[in-house]
């Protein structure tokens, strides 16, 4: 395992608390739904991928002006659970924010070129 990014050592450092949650099944209560993203990432990135299933489901609607990009990040941490429709659902939440966000719209037509293969 290489060395854990910046951002995902931050996330780190407060991931007790939405772990304990998404154990006992209670909703993490005033967490941006961008943090608890990043928790997620931290425990992709740890191989605790049931983790990070968990606390993307319990994830708030995020807000503000980036919150295109956190349905990005969202979509690229379900691609890689292997959750595809979950992926797509994101993915279009960001576009319908920001249409000609690139990122989001290089992968939702990587998307497209692969056809209907979500799970």
């Amino acid at each position: 395992m290489g060395p854990l990014s910046i951002r995902s050592a931050f996330a780190a450092a407060g991931v007790a608390s939405v772990a304990m949650a998404s154990h006992s099944g209670a909703q993490p209560t005033g967490l941006s739904a961008a943090y608890t993203t990043d928790c997620a990432a931290f425990f992709l990135e740890t191989g605790q991928s049931v983790q990070a299933e968990d606390v993307l489901r319990q994830s708030a609607t995020p807000s503000g002006p980036d919150r295109h990009v956190v349905y990005f990040e969202q979509a690229e941490l379900w691609d890689r659970l292997g959750e595809r429709n979950e992926a797509r659902d994101a993915l279009d939440r960001a576009l319908r924010i920001k249409p000609d966000y690139a990122p989001a719209r290089a992968l939702s037509d990587a998307y497209s070129a692969y056809g209907p293969q979500a799970k």
